[in-house]
């Protein structure tokens, strides 16, 4: 016996009428559907391409005036010659300036000479390795070094538009920080306004990005910064694939706002989870101030884990954190020997929010502290719009920032270099209604990095 009564006649199938009105409907509703995507998408790229063009114009003509003010400064004013290394070969001039300074030289050193001493052993091998491979493409190290900032900075502008566009659409879905569906990828139009459009917010949001000193400074001279900033975007940028929905779930199901990707407890790709994880596990391997990352994600994923409760939860996190243990051991392996020669030869420790107050201890005077100090207020600014882009990002840019307070000793000095390598920060911006507000810190962190750029050719605090 059937546990369900069988339908009633009338109810068991619809007429050929009935049938006929039913498929005329769902034919005019994927019709709709497909061109809704097809606009969707159309609008989405030209939101792209008016988004790239300006950031990447912006990054390189900024990039231009740095080198020049560095050429400058190494030409007119006094250096510090323990902190200058030595020119190599035939390196230009302008290689040199861009290539000297000491964090710059050790890791030159450390592509063909690995940990080569104590100083040497307190920085991952990751950007050497980058050296070391861009060494077969031209003659010397310190061109390779330049080379590779370069190179990984104007990646890192991609994929933060990338990255920013992804996060602005989730904005104008769930309806956050007055942005409306309406705004999304409408970015080749739109006067600027007290809200403006989401391509703009995106466009602005790149061009802060690419004038602060992580991204222009430390990108253009030859630090790791800019190589640590692109693997962690790139990671990002995969996280957020892993949510698309399959390429099976039909146009109608990408062009709703129940889309998979809408929803949280979704199920996400194993493969994108698993790139993600790979790509973190390089962005440590280029500086170590990389892993907060991780373990931002570790602490969301168990909080996943334990309200899903299902065994898909725990394979998605186990894909998105299968490097933890690698880094983990990675870390261990190391540790005594970092400790050791950090407090040898930096006075450093790991102290929660130590760092201004061992600065002071080191007799530095309070106006000194105060200015390696001063982009704090932007660093807040920016982390309180965060909320409203993605709680993820918030929490990622928070570890990362209490971990670049913790640093004490000479590294405490090293504050804005911290601080601007966090490349969630400048996408709190996506957030801010004001788009004057968002030009106004730009171009003050664009000052900012012409004085970080100064100071890498003297060794001086900004550093």
């Amino acid at each position: 016996m059937s546990p369900h009564p069988a339908p009633a006649e009338d109810d068991a199938a619809p007429s050929a009428g009935s049938r006929g009105a039913g498929d005329a409907s769902s034919s005019a509703s994927s019709t709709a559907a497909t061109a809704a995507t097809g606009a969707d998408h159309s609008a989405s790229d030209a939101g792209l391409a008016s988004a790239v063009g300006p950031v990447l114009l912006v990054g390189l003509l900024a990039k231009l005036l740095l080198v020049g003010v560095v050429v400058f400064a190494a030409t007119t004013q006094p250096s510090d010659s323990p902190y200058v290394a030595p020119r190599e070969g035939d390196a230009n001039d302008v290689v040199w300036d861009l290539s000297r300074g000491w964090d710059a030289n050790s890791y030159q050193r450390m592509a063909f000479e690995g940990w080569y001493d104590g100083f040497a052993s307190v920085r991952p091998l990751g950007y050497p390795a980058l050296i070391r491979a861009a060494r077969l493409l031209v003659p010397e190290s310190q061109t390779a070094a330049v080379l590779v900032s370069n190179a990984m900075s104007v990646l890192a502008l991609l994929l933060f538009v990338l990255v920013a566009r992804r996060c602005a659409a989730g904005m104008a879905r769930d309806g956050r920080a007055s942005v409306s569906a309406a705004e999304a990828g409408d970015g080749a139009t739109g006067a600027p306004g007290a809200t403006g459009d989401v391509g703009a917010r995106v466009r602005d949001a790149g061009i802060l990005f690419a004038l602060t000193p992580g991204v222009l400074t430390f990108g253009t001279v030859a630090y790791s910064e800019s190589s640590q900033i692109a693997f962690g975007l790139a990671a990002w940028w995969c996280l957020l694939r892993a949510s698309d929905p399959p390429r099976g779930a039909g146009l109608a199901a990408v062009a709703s706002r129940d889309t998979p990707a809408a929803d949280p407890d979704a199920p996400r790709s194993y493969a994108w989870l698993a790139l993600a994880s790979l790509l973190i596990g390089v962005s440590v391997m280029m500086r170590h101030l990389g892993a907060p990352l991780l373990l931002a994600l570790g602490l969301v994923e168990l909080v996943r884990v334990v309200r899903r409760r299902t065994r898909r939860a725990l394979l998605e996190a186990t894909a998105l954190l299968w490097t933890g243990p690698l880094l983990v051991a990675y870390f261990v392996s190391i540790w005594d020997a970092v400790d050791t020669h950090q407090r040898e030869i930096f006075a450093m420790r790991f102290v929660p929010f130590g760092g201004p107050p061992s600065l002071l201890a080191l007799g530095i005077s309070v106006e000194s502290v105060l200015l390696i100090f001063m982009t704090l207020p932007l660093v807040v600014l920016l982390l309180a719009r965060l909320r409203a882009v993605d709680g993820r990002l918030l929490l990622v840019a928070l570890l990362t920032l209490v971990t670049a307070v913790s640093f004490t000793g000479i590294a405490a000095q090293s504050f804005t270099r911290y601080a601007w390598a966090i490349w969630a920060l400048p996408l709190g911006a996506l957030a801010i209604r004001d788009r004057a507000v968002t030009w106004t810190l730009a171009a003050f962190l664009g000052i900012v990095s012409l004085w970080c750029a100064v100071a890498h050719v003297q060794g001086s605090a900004a550093l």
